[in-house]
């Protein structure tokens, strides 16, 4: 029994024995892990990342011009604007957005209180707005310093582009005497201020020819303020087109405001039978 015991004791270590060497020849593939440094999975993602950065939209930030440009050098500012195309009534040559638009040669991009800062750029301050009086309805007109305003666009001549500039009020049409207003000048009164409030800011208005309106920055130097105006038929930009309002100083002397005749009785303007 005992000589039995021992045989099997011994087959089993044979067995064990024999296990282990072919567990040696057969031992699975053990694989590297990934690396654990946190720097080497960083690089190890790069790619990846990389690849994904590429597949989500970028933002492109494009530069735009601005709204006023103050010219030192000229004496000058420089508006960016497009036309409005009014149809039948003009009073205004120039408003910005929300503004009376319907009834302005120009829309511009920069705010009243920005030109108005353009022109102290130029050392040149506010005037004064138009006043009527309470008495006998007469009107004392805008003083300040006095100013030329061009308008600047693009056209094609001939198929090639060009530039065309006209002054402003040569787009008015005097609607009782189909004729041109005289030549300017704008006076720059500079609207004025409520409680620090710039009026022109609320308004919209820019440059106008109705005293009535005593929150523009520019006047024109009629006689009276009370013309009423048509587009000229022979200036007509399209609707959108982009253009720009040359505001230049003209000269060192404030113009001093012309007074009235009083509501009913308009001055008499120079130009009759100018086309």
């Amino acid at each position: 029994m005992a000589k039995r015991s021992m045989l099997i004791i011994s087959a089993l270590i044979v067995a064990a024995m024999a296990a282990g060497a072919l567990g040696d020849q057969f031992a699975p593939i053990v694989r590297p892990m990934p690396p654990t440094d946190p720097n080497l999975l960083a690089e190890s993602a790069a790619p990846a990342t990389a690849a994904t950065s590429a597949s989500k939209p970028v933002a492109v930030v494009v530069a735009t011009e601005p709204a006023v440009i103050v010219d030192k050098e000229k004496s000058r500012i420089v508006l960016r604007g497009r036309f409005n195309g009014p149809a039948s009534l003009l009073e205004a040559g120039a408003c910005t957005k929300g503004g009376r638009t319907a009834t302005a040669l120009v829309t511009v991009a920069a705010a009243p209180s920005a030109i108005a800062e353009a022109m102290q750029d130029l050392s040149v301050g506010p005037g004064e707005v138009p006043v009527a009086s309470a008495v006998d309805g007469s009107v004392v007109g805008p003083r300040g310093r006095k100013t030329a305003i061009t308008v600047e666009w693009s056209v094609k001549i001939e198929g090639q582009p060009s530039k065309r500039k006209e002054r402003l009020e040569d787009f008015f049409w005097i609607r009782s005497r189909e004729a041109h207003p005289p030549q300017g000048p704008w006076i720059f009164a500079g609207s004025k201020r409520v409680q620090g409030v710039l009026v022109a800011d609320l308004t919209g208005t820019v440059a106008t020819t109705k005293w009535e309106d005593t929150s523009a920055l520019f006047y024109f130097n009629t006689k009276t303020g009370s013309e009423t105006y048509r587009p000229n038929p022979s200036l007509s930009p399209a609707e959108g087109t982009p253009c720009d309002l040359v505001i230049e100083v003209a000269g060192d002397e404030p113009a001093a405001g012309n007074v009235s005749s009083g509501a009913g009785a308009p001055a008499e303007l120079p130009g009759k039978g100018e086309k």
